[in-house]
């Protein structure tokens, strides 16, 4: 038998009614109601207001009878499989009147991609298979706490979201005080909201009559954060003392060798290590691609790994070694980004030495832009993870202007070689 009952979790003053829904070991859900109440006129062990004697409160008392009653009623009517967190979320709102029986989507932009969350299981991804990644999901979880603390009281709904919302939401004094993101992110968020409205079309919910043609501007780029090769021989030969220190040079040093994130990068150990056809190997599959990387241990890396690989450690802990170590090499270019002014605090941008600014993206970015022009585009490519040469190109900052003179560096010494091939060329003796 399904029940429905209410608590208040709490002692703030008002402290919203929670809705409990269950049916034997069928489901049991929580959800909030909206409705709020002082604690003091609340009894948890009756389930219900305390206080007789006020209107208002015998008003509450009245409602969420009712509701549990339309509940009830809704319940036997819908099939059992269907009943969730979000049929629940839709009876409450039925009930105060926010959505109509029958419409198939709340028209919230909160609401929306919550859907797009819950359904992500099933959701058609961009490579054309079924599910959206836990790194998806993870940006979508971002933009429902952002969005739900940029519109306060606001209920902002799928047809609000146009061209002159987006530039405010870009660059108003509000999304400005709470810039915990990079600005690069923050325009990622909206291009993933306005991804989220032409999803909210497909389903018949109302958009602005703009929404296909939204503009979303390319933020301001910081510097390209990377180490060189001299900066990197540089922090080689530092005299470390300390065995995080160095634990984390070795980190660093492999990390602008093998090109990989945080991600793939702190968590290799000897088990990664195989060899195939007598050449020792480093193969491993990267988490956010999938894709299968084989490295061969030779060179830098072979001397690196000569005892073994560091020992694991947190990025938190990485980025925090780095910025002592970058100190250390007297890294002191100014260069623009932003660093932190505290936990969950905003960024602060400008310009600051080096040092301050490394953490540990500087390795996948050290190796694409050293081994640019070294190894073959397509290889390099591949071990980084990126899918174009736009996309590769931008992380390393090469313009257009580079490509020419790449092109014409290259042009150079393919006739240099054929010069150099013809002039050493064994003369023809002709006969006469």
């Amino acid at each position: 038998m399904a029940t429905v009952n209410y608590l208040v979790r709490g002692n703030s003053n008002p402290t919203n009614i929670t809705l409990r829904f269950r049916h034997s070991n069928k489901f049991d859900i929580y959800c909030t109601t909206d409705y709020a109440i002082n604690p003091r006129y609340w009894s948890n062990s009756k389930k219900q207001v305390t206080s007789k004697g006020d209107v208002d409160l015998n008003n509450l008392q009245s409602k969420l009878n009712e509701l549990k009653n339309a509940i009830i009623k809704e319940f036997n009517n819908t099939e059992i499989h269907k009943i969730n967190r979000n049929w629940i979320i839709d009876q409450i709102k039925i009930f105060k009147g926010e959505k109509t029986r029958g419409q198939k989507r709340s028209d919230l932009v909160i609401d929306y991609i919550q859907h797009v969350i819950d359904t992500a299981p099933i959701r058609k991804n961009q490579k054309g298979g079924v599910g959206l990644s836990e790194r998806r999901v993870k940006g979508y979880n971002t933009l429902l706490t952002f969005i739900k603390n940029y519109q306060k009281d606001n209920n902002l709904r799928v047809k609000d979201i146009d061209q002159e919302f987006i530039n405010e939401f870009l660059y108003s004094n509000t999304v400005s005080a709470q810039k915990t993101y990079a600005p690069s992110y923050i325009h990622k968020l909206a291009g993933d909201l306005v991804t989220v409205c032409k999803d909210a079309a497909m389903h018949n919910i109302e958009i602005s009559n703009n929404l296909l043609g939204i503009k979303i501007s390319k933020p301001k780029k910081g510097s390209i954060i990377f180490l060189n090769d001299d900066e990197l021989e540089k922090i080689e030969s530092l005299e470390l003392k300390t065995e995080g220190l160095i634990n984390a040079r070795k980190w660093l040093l492999l990390g602008c060798h093998i090109g990989q994130r945080q991600s793939d990068l702190l968590v290799r150990t000897e088990k990664d290590i195989i060899y195939r056809n007598g050449i020792k190997l480093l193969e491993f599959r990267q988490q956010k691609t999938p894709v299968t990387i084989t490295i061969p241990t030779v060179g830098k890396i072979e001397k690196l790994l000569k005892d073994g690989f560091p020992y694991q450690i947190t990025n938190q802990i990485f980025n925090n070694h780095l910025k002592t170590i970058g100190e250390k090499a007297q890294l002191n270019e100014l260069c623009y980004g932003g660093i932190s002014t505290g936990k969950h605090q905003p960024l602060k941008y400008g310009a600051y030495p080096k040092y301050k600014l490394l953490a540990s993206h500087v390795c996948r970015r050290s190796f694409a832009s050293n081994y640019y022009g070294k190894m073959p585009l397509h290889l390099l490519m591949h071990i980084t993870g990126h899918k174009s040469q736009k996309t590769f190109f931008n992380y390393i900052g090469t313009t257009a202007s580079n490509y020419s003179q790449e092109i014409a560096n290259h042009f150079i010494s393919i006739e240099k070689k054929a010069i150099a091939k013809k002039e050493n060329a064994p003369l023809k003796v002709i006969a006469s």
